[in-house]
């Protein structure tokens, strides 16, 4: 029985605070109003750039055939674009592999540690870095 493997989205594959850094320095005039709430800028999750390692460990997960692989993500209630847009990053980057395997909610990390307390569970967090 392959072991079922839940993925954050955000900070783990895809680089969310870069994207909300940069918005926040090229949009000065709103920028007050998102500060704290950057996950509430409209478009911000459609091009997120990968973080480094991170699209090459999922596709060598995948292809050692040992896990059920799902996508557990926060998408923020006032944002609804935001789910369209990490279901399309999702697809961008990894085609058909997450199809109907994706898990969003408001607060993903809540979720995906009430399901890690059982033990056929377990949960991934892979923040590559670079050495």
């Amino acid at each position: 029985m392959k072991k079922i493997l839940y993925i954050d989205m955000d900070g783990v594959l895809a680089d969310f605070n870069s994207a909300a850094t940069i918005w926040l320095n090229n949009n000065p005039d709103a920028a007050h109003l998102y500060k704290g709430w950057e996950d509430h800028i409209h478009g911000i999750f459609r091009d997120l750039r990968p973080i480094e390692g991170a699209l090459y460990s999922v596709n060598k997960l995948y292809d050692s055939g040992k896990y059920d692989m799902f996508i557990a993500t926060a998408a923020p209630w006032s944002n609804p674009q935001s789910l369209s847009d990490k279901r399309y990053w999702i697809e961008k980057h990894f085609g058909d592999m997450f199809r109907r395997k994706i898990f969003t909610t408001h607060r993903s990390e809540e979720h995906t540690s009430e399901l890690q307390s059982h033990s056929f569970i377990s949960y991934a967090v892979f923040c590559l870095k670079k050495k």
